[in-house]
């Protein structure tokens, strides 16, 4: 009775390692980084807000920069669960496959807000987030995105759009996966999300923070 426990611990142990390793590596891929290092050979860090993602991608080299590190950020966390999904999918169960997703999607942001070659300095993950929904359901990512799109004309604010982009994804996982290890996950990305957009938060309430249609529609660099 004691050894099957064991191998089944044993098992579902290497599969959440694999969950976490894969999601990590692929959330290293920092685009607005590595580009920018390529292309404008800056480090993108140095500039803008200070911080690596897609926003200030956009910011710091135009809209056609921006929307590179966007897509790659989202594919990134996407082609991440694919992985899993594909390796896996016919090994477990589809409630131990969904759980083996959310902790792929948390490590893809673990690694893309802490990516180790970046002094654990990188962005702030709400591209990454979109992928994790996508990865989990076409129709949620699409939903997490017109969210975003309704938030950002109403607020002019990609912070507001994110936490309500993060409030899409509790809800989703509340009705569909009540899963608890699916929502402490949910929890640690919001909890991660607010924090990394912290000064973002004081930006809006002292009115100095950048808005987004004024950083879109102006002359691209």
């Amino acid at each position: 009775m004691i050894i099957p426990i064991i191998l089944l611990i044993k098992e579902a142990f290497v599969e959440y390692l694999w969950a976490c390793i894969i999601g990590y590596l692929f959330g290293c891929i920092q685009t607005g980084y590595i580009v920018g290092k390529i292309i404008h050979h800056k480090d993108i860090r140095e500039l803008g807000n200070g911080n690596a993602g897609a926003s200030n991608a956009t910011l710091v080299f135009g809209k056609k920069f921006g929307l590179i590190t966007v897509t790659i950020d989202i594919l990134k966390s996407v082609i991440a669960m694919i992985i899993i999904k594909r390796y896996f999918g016919t090994e477990i169960d589809a409630k131990s496959l969904t759980t083996l997703l959310y902790i792929t999607g948390l490590f893809v942001i673990l690694g893309h807000n802490y990516p180790f070659y970046m002094g654990f300095r990188g962005g702030k993950g709400t591209a990454a987030t979109i992928g994790i929904m996508y990865g989990l359901n076409i129709w949620l990512g699409l939903t997490g995105m017109i969210v975003m799109i309704i938030l950002i004309l109403i607020t002019n604010y990609m912070t507001i759009a994110t936490m309500g982009m993060l409030v899409t994804l509790l809800i989703y996982t509340i009705l569909v996966y009540p899963i608890l290890l699916a929502l402490l996950v949910v929890g640690v990305l919001s909890i991660m999300s607010i924090y990394r957009h912290r000064k973002n938060f004081i930006n809006i309430k002292n009115k100095d923070e950048v808005k987004v249609l004024e950083a879109l529609f102006k002359k691209s660099k």
